[in-house]
């Protein structure tokens, strides 16, 4: 297991590509499906991946201001030892 670790850490910027074509061919993959949606943002192609992705990017960086809002310490908070 440690050896596949390294292997992914080393080739990190091949994992990434491999991981974005693999999305990529996931919105390919959806063109021909017909998307009968209420409103006409629904309809607009790769809709629901646009906003998953800009979502969980949101997401990410509102929890990490709020983590360092509530959670971080001052740099003397132990005492200045």
């Amino acid at each position: 297991m440690r050896k596949v670790l390294e292997i992914l850490i080393r080739g990190k910027v091949y994992v990434r590509d491999i991981c974005l074509l693999a999305l990529l061919g996931l919105l390919i993959l959806e063109l021909p499906v017909k998307h009968h949606g209420r409103f006409w943002f629904e309809r607009t192609y790769g809709f629901w991946s646009l906003f998953g992705i800009i979502g969980a990017f949101v997401l990410c960086k509102a929890s990490k201001g709020i983590a360092h809002l509530f959670l971080s310490r001052g740099e003397d908070y132990y005492g200045g030892w």
